[in-house]
């Protein structure tokens, strides 16, 4: 079973056949399990400081899902469509540049240009054009 642990928020990711359980430790209260592959998942990895679950697929696919609690995705949500609008050439601009989706994630949580807002527009941005094959 392929894992993942984040030490800063305290919680344990773990591959299952089509999903990825997620628990806060040290009780594993349940967090979310996210489902979206066809196939058992393979792989696990932490990016943009833990902001972003990558997850790989026996069904050739790659998954990007946010670790983010509902209250800072409700935040992002009320930015809306135009801060994802204005930062969707950011997002472009790194898939240009050739790095992979993780690379991305990294790039963005990095970018101190980017206000708390942005920066999870900007990755919401990164996970539909990475679930859509878009790059």
């Amino acid at each position: 079973m392929s894992h993942a642990h984040d030490t800063r928020k305290n919680q344990l990711l773990a591959a299952l056949p089509e999903a990825v359980w997620q628990r806060w430790l040290p009780d594993l209260e349940p967090v979310t399990d996210l489902r979206g592959h066809r196939s058992y998942v393979h792989a696990l990895a932490l990016a943009a400081g833990g902001r972003v679950l990558v997850s790989g697929g026996g069904d050739n696919t790659v998954r990007l899902w946010t670790t983010l609690p509902w209250s800072a995705r409700a935040a992002a949500d009320e930015a809306g469509a135009a801060t994802r609008a204005a930062v969707a050439p950011k997002v472009d601009a790194l898939f240009a540049g050739g790095i992979d989706a993780s690379r991305v994630a990294d790039a963005l949580e990095a970018d101190a240009s980017l206000t708390p807002v942005e920066r999870e527009a900007a990755l919401d941005v990164l996970r539909a054009r990475a679930a859509s094959g878009r790059r």
